[in-house]
């Protein structure tokens, strides 16, 4: 049994640039030529710990590794990735990013209003089942890397006495 929501996935890029692993790190894409804004009512998100191959989400809040998230829209970013979503430090379950460690996201949209899925099993099971007509097939798979605030310093100039 073949279902589809007319909606296509998120057109994501390879990589997006390192971001301050203690902030919150927006993930860009564009729409397909198919799809609307308005066509979606919430975004899901997967982040994989690439090291380990495990979610990166917080399990007492996302138990099934997905998180429901709002679908925004940059209007000072040039051309075509000007829709976004947030992960925030507060989603992971080591509470920031880790240091140098790559992460895989993946995306989808849903075309109804959606609450965090169950944590797993039959319970899971039954909430994709009942709803995966109204999901757009899940993005490839985009690399985040955080890192630390970057500190610039000359050197010699502080050693200059006034």
């Amino acid at each position: 049994m073949a279902i589809t929501s007319g909606l296509y996935p998120p057109i994501c890029p390879d990589t997006i640039p390192a971001f301050i692993r203690t902030k919150s790190c927006k993930i860009y894409f564009s729409l397909s030529m198919y799809n609307s804004a308005a066509d979606i009512k919430n975004v899901q998100i997967s982040l994989v710990n690439q090291r380990t191959n495990a979610s990166a989400l917080k399990t007492s809040t996302y138990p099934s590794g997905i998180k429901i998230a709002s679908l925004y829209y940059d209007p000072d970013v040039r051309g075509d990735y000007n829709y976004y979503v947030q992960i925030n430090p507060t989603d992971l379950a080591e509470g920031a990013f880790g240091l140098n460690q790559f992460y895989k996201v993946q995306l989808r949209f849903t075309s109804k209003s959606a609450s965090n899925p169950p944590s797993s099993g039959t319970a899971l099971a039954k909430w994709l089942y009942d709803n995966m007509q109204y999901f757009s097939e899940w993005s490839k798979v985009c690399l985040i890397k955080g890192i630390e605030q970057p500190h610039i310093s000359i050197r010699g100039f502080d050693d200059i006495e006034n």
